[in-house]
């Protein structure tokens, strides 16, 4: 969600928090050591989404204080699916958003990674929601829509932090977000 000015046009209602993560395939080696140790990531390639940046510069802080860094190469994209395909063929290090692997996660197919950080420092998150012109009014088809995106954020429950029931709220001037 956009926080500019060039937004001042537009309505935007923020319908849930996404957060990152640091991912593995079900049985990657670096599963095998209890616990993690975090510098354990520096033995392996990462793949990061673009997106989750701020999550790979973290790491990298992260291994500097503890007088390591990365061995392995580290590719970014733009490409969820990209990224997607990469950490579950291979034994690399997937850095992502918490979205793109909800599904694996759920299914055991990917393990994520707390590596001991703290989420408020590892774990960035992203204001998903919907934006519309202030000047037209929505229809009722949209209106649906953005009541049945509302009701499946509920049921996953991703609205603990953001209960609004059909508020909108410009999010430029609010603080409440990231």
């Amino acid at each position: 969600m956009d926080k500019s000015e060039a937004y001042d046009d537009l309505c935007q209602e923020a319908l849930f928090l996404e957060r990152n993560a640091v991912v593995v395939r079900a049985g990657h080696p670096i599963l095998s050591a209890s616990p993690i140790e975090s510098t354990a990531i520096q033995d392996y390639p990462w793949i990061v989404l673009s997106e989750a940046a701020h999550t790979e510069d973290q790491l990298h802080q992260m291994l500097y204080e503890n007088q390591q860094r990365t061995k392995k190469s580290v590719i970014r994209s733009d490409s969820p699916l990209f990224v997607k395909t990469m950490f579950l063929g291979a034994d690399v290090i997937g850095i992502t958003r918490h979205d793109a692997v909800r599904f694996e996660l759920a299914k055991g197919i990917v393990v994520e990674l707390t590596l001991g950080m703290s989420s408020d420092v590892l774990w960035k998150t992203h204001t998903i929601g919907v934006m519309y012109r202030r000047d037209t009014v929505l229809s009722a088809a949209s209106e649906a829509l953005i009541q049945a995106i509302k009701a499946e954020c509920a049921l996953a429950a991703y609205l603990p932090q953001v209960q609004r029931s059909g508020h909108f709220l410009n999010l430029r001037s609010s603080s409440e977000f990231p």
